[in-house]
């Protein structure tokens, strides 16, 4: 596999797992609006729907940290890559939330 095509595949996955974090987060927010979970647990996930770039720490941390003991760092490249452009995609979704339209 190319190079490129590895930064790009490790991108790729970056946004999939942000995706499915959010996915989870969200319906997690959504079932504790029905159910009485304790705050804790609510404020959590809220935080983690409302701020992914800081539910990105709860798993890219320790990946980071294992692709640097690994010395997979095209990989890291690629990991970096993806959580930038889900930091740009979430920033343009707050600033058209912010604005109103």
């Amino acid at each position: 596999m190319s190079r490129l095509a590895q930064l790009f595949l490790a991108a790729g996955i970056t946004l999939f797992v942000n995706l499915v974090v959010w996915f989870v987060s969200f319906n997690l927010v959504g079932v504790t609006f029905e159910r009485s979970l304790p705050s804790t647990l609510n404020n959590l996930m809220s935080v983690i729907l409302f701020g992914i770039g800081l539910g990105q720490f709860l798993y890219l941390l320790p990946a980071a940290a294992y692709l640097i003991w690994r010395r997979r760092f095209l990989w890291l490249q690629g990991m970096t890559l993806g959580a930038v452009l889900t930091l740009f995609l979430n920033g343009g979704c707050w600033v058209l939330i912010a604005s109103g339209r």
